[in-house]
């Protein structure tokens, strides 16, 4: 009888060790996918927060632009803001800007400048 113990002690215990083995890879397997999933999270979380940054710039520059064309007839220059500037150029009455955030250039606008007269008081 212990014969037989000893022999079946000996049969699982070469099994325990493959078997941990295996589990820890699926573990870090999954961990590795979540990791990855984390991260691309935070890239589009990122890239969504500069996205309205830019517009909102864009927009402020757009009125600034106009307002400096018409009153001093400034055909280019750079506008600073807290978290990026815009370089902007006027030319045939169409204003280009590059908008810079962080560093980086995010985007490339083209519009046109109002008419004088919609914008005067009556």
């Amino acid at each position: 009888m212990q014969h037989f113990m000893v022999g079946d002690v000996n049969k699982w215990s070469g099994i325990i060790f493959p078997s941990v083995l295996v589990l820890l890879m699926i573990l870090s397997g999954l961990f590795y996918l979540e990791l990855n999933l984390h991260k691309k999270e935070q890239e589009l979380s990122i890239l969504t927060k500069r996205m309205y940054e830019g517009k909102v710039i864009a927009d402020m520059a757009y009125q600034k632009v106009a307002h400096l064309h018409q009153s001093s007839k400034k055909d280019e220059g750079v506008l600073q803001y807290n978290v990026g500037n815009v370089k902007y150029r006027v030319q045939d009455e169409e204003v280009r800007m590059s908008i810079y955030i962080d560093g980086y250039l995010m985007y490339d606008v083209k519009e046109k400048l109002p008419n004088k007269k919609s914008h005067s008081l009556k």
